[in-house]
């Protein structure tokens, strides 16, 4: 008798149903996953900019603004200190103020509750890094995970 080595097809088909199985109950987790991701990966650079704008507020010796523009998910920090015909300290980047630090939120994270200056999302910092704002930057995804950075009196953000 020959023996013939392989799988037979039902074989094959135990493996594919129980792959289906696994698939079927991993992916939503998974793309739970990645959304959750994209909040924390937005909180750590919401961070960035506001050590980057700190650092270099000591640094310039002038003000540096962090404005956090909620309808567009933008974030920005420049020097505010009113270089070519911009009008300084006003935190809107006008005339040529430099670019310290400017990104935007991934996708599907948005900002929901930036508690920050009078009219809400902006702050400034001074030449010894203290914010002219303290308070809340809160970060959601469509899934409702929502991460809040809170910016101290001291200018410290701290993630929660």
């Amino acid at each position: 008798m020959d023996k013939q080595s392989g799988f037979t097809i039902i074989e094959v088909a135990v493996i594919v149903a129980i792959i289906g199985i696994v698939s079927a109950i991993a992916i939503p987790n998974m793309i739970g996953w990645i959304a959750n991701g994209r909040v924390n990966s937005g909180a750590r650079d919401v961070v960035t900019l506001i050590q980057k704008a700190r650092i270099e507020a000591v640094r310039e010796n002038s003000k540096v603004a962090a404005i956090f523009n909620s309808a567009t998910g933008d974030y920005v920090a420049f020097v505010d200190d009113g270089a070519g015909a911009g009008t300084a300290e006003n935190m809107i980047q006008d005339g040529s103020e430099r670019t310290v630090y400017s990104s935007q939120l991934p996708p599907g994270v948005t900002f929901t509750g930036t508690l920050l200056g009078a009219g809400g999302g902006k702050t400034s910092f001074n030449s010894r890094a203290m914010p002219s704002y303290a308070g809340p930057i809160a970060l959601t995804n469509s899934r409702g995970y929502a991460v809040t950075i809170r910016l101290g009196t001291g200018g410290i953000p701290t993630v929660e």
